[in-house]
């Protein structure tokens, strides 16, 4: 009989898999990353006799993603949980080297699957996005891309004759300028006015026009 009782309380003392901790992890985790494919914990969560409430995650690193849960009953618990996360997607990869300055084209790229949650930074998968964009520096054949390694074309370069273009009082009013620096369509340059001498600053647009705010 004391035999039974002590396997019963040994049984009793084992730790239990929290079903709620579980689904407030994944939860968290799809919450950033509504495609991922979570994988269970590496050990098993003790029982919480309340709510369980995870962290949001931090970035994943090689496919892992740790947050932290803490149990909302008295006593409570707090513990650090890792788990595996994968997220298969469409990654775009250079079929061929490029060089600093040089325009993607169709050619230059090619649609593979990847392991998102293992690629650093924000891979691009639409091809139709990045064609035309030139590459900030050199870049190998095979390299997965991302925004950070392109750029858009010039729209204006430094020294060019541009049209400042504003709005004053419902007219359209225009004054040449020249434009103090390189410049993409859509991004702000700095731009001396060659009537007042003044220097202002706009949006930079095609055709060599720069839209400047009253």
């Amino acid at each position: 009989m004391r035999l039974l009782l002590a396997l019963c309380a040994l049984v009793h003392a084992a730790p239990l898999l929290a079903g709620d901790g579980l689904d407030a992890a994944r939860a968290a985790l799809l919450a950033r990353w509504p495609d991922a494919v979570i994988s269970a914990p590496a050990e098993p969560l003790p029982a919480c006799a309340g709510a369980v409430a995870a962290e949001a995650p931090g970035a994943l690193r090689d496919g892992q993603a740790q947050l932290r849960l803490r149990c909302t009953a008295t006593p409570g618990w707090t513990r650090f949980i890792t788990l595996g996360v994968q997220r298969p997607g469409q990654v775009l990869v250079l079929s061929r080297a490029l060089q600093r300055g040089e325009a993607l084209d169709a050619s230059a790229l090619q649609v593979e699957s990847r392991d998102l949650a293992r690629l650093p930074g924000s891979p691009l998968g639409d091809p139709q996005a990045v064609i035309g964009l030139l590459a900030r520096h050199n870049l190998a054949a095979g390299t997965v891309l991302s925004s950070s390694q392109l750029t858009a074309p010039l729209a204006i370069r430094r020294g060019d004759s541009v049209t400042l273009v504003g709005l004053a009082a419902g007219l359209e009013v225009r004054a040449p300028g020249e434009a103090l620096a390189d410049a993409s369509a859509g991004s702000r340059i700095k731009v001396r006015n060659r009537d007042s001498r003044r220097v202002v600053e706009g949006i930079a647009r095609a055709g060599n026009r720069v839209e400047v705010a009253p």
